[in-house]
């Protein structure tokens, strides 16, 4: 599992950088936001399972 919080770790300090900067541009949709952090867990767990199976 410890695995896991590695790759998770970075993807919440991303996060808080994307709503930074959705506060800097109220522009974005934030669809766009839970789009790209689907994606960003999606591409995560893809590595993640990849290494440990």
């Amino acid at each position: 599992m410890r695995g896991a919080i590695r790759y998770l770790f970075p993807l919440k300090t991303h996060v808080d950088n994307m709503r930074e900067k959705k506060q800097d541009q109220p522009h974005v949709k934030p669809q766009y936001i839970n789009d790209l952090l689907f994606f960003h867990i999606l591409k995560a767990s893809e590595k993640f399972f990849s290494l440990h199976f």
